[in-house]
């Protein structure tokens, strides 16, 4: 699964020794760490509730669809990106190697 991740993305590919789910990941949580929720401190992992747990809200998933197509060059159609598939990172992951 995680070369399958880092062949979705191969301008990461240049990038040494970075496992790239890691890479996106790390990509995914600063940019809602910066953007999308009020406090910068609240710690984030790939199985943080970011929607249920009120970190983010609904709304956010629009700003979120837009970074990942932008940045990742990757469309999610908006029918799959739920607050259910896009509660945590893990899941968001799962549904952008999908639409790879």
């Amino acid at each position: 699964m995680k070369a399958a991740i880092l062949a979705t993305f191969p301008r990461w590919t240049n990038r040494k020794k970075v496992n790239g789910s890691i890479f996106l990941q790390e990509k995914l949580i600063a940019f809602i760490r910066d953007e999308l929720i009020s406090d910068p401190d609240v710690e984030i992992t790939a199985d943080t509730p970011l929607i249920s747990s009120g970190l983010m809200d609904s709304f956010a998933l629009v700003t979120l669809q837009a970074f990942i197509e932008k940045e990742l060059g990757v469309k999610v159609p908006a029918p799959r990106i739920t607050v259910d598939s896009f509660n945590t990172i893990a899941r968001m992951i799962s549904i952008i190697g999908l639409h790879r």
